[in-house]
């Protein structure tokens, strides 16, 4: 007989000076890499400050070596499904006053991380943990 346990992938997530690993489950969730990114912002949602940028990074720990393996996403969307939604629109309007994009019309993920750290490097916003209302806003238009 078959084991039943499916086997378990080791996603990195990374944003700003910070970088951490998670398993997750394939078979539980059909976005393994917004799950991970999901959680990477859970556990920091709470410290002293909260700061991230508009596209995180992820891959497969296994694949740290192969750029072209990276993805980054609209940190927007992560912030929506980790319930954080004031903290999504902060830094939505934050980054549309700036650059005049606004995240929340901009796709989910990019194609590859490379056109993106110019991005990342321009556009570190500051979430500072103070703000812990969840207030919601109108849904995202990309799945989360």
């Amino acid at each position: 007989m078959k084991s039943m346990r499916s086997k378990l992938k080791k996603v990195v997530v990374r944003c700003l000076d910070w970088k951490e690993e998670f398993s997750i489950d394939p078979e539980i969730f059909d976005d393994i890499y917004m799950e991970a990114a999901t959680r990477a912002l859970e556990k920091r949602k709470d410290g002293e400050k909260f700061l991230v940028t508009v596209i995180m990074e992820r891959y497969l720990k296994k694949e740290e070596k192969a750029s072209d393996k990276h993805y980054v996403y609209n940190t927007y969307f992560v912030l929506i499904n980790a319930g954080l939604h004031t903290k999504a629109e902060l830094m939505r309007l934050n980054f549309l006053k700036s650059h005049g994009i606004d995240l929340r019309k901009e796709s989910l993920k990019g194609n590859d991380a490379e056109s993106n750290n110019s991005i990342q490097s321009e556009s570190t916003n500051s979430l500072e943990s103070g703000d812990n209302s969840n207030e919601p806003t109108d849904p995202p238009s990309s799945p989360s």
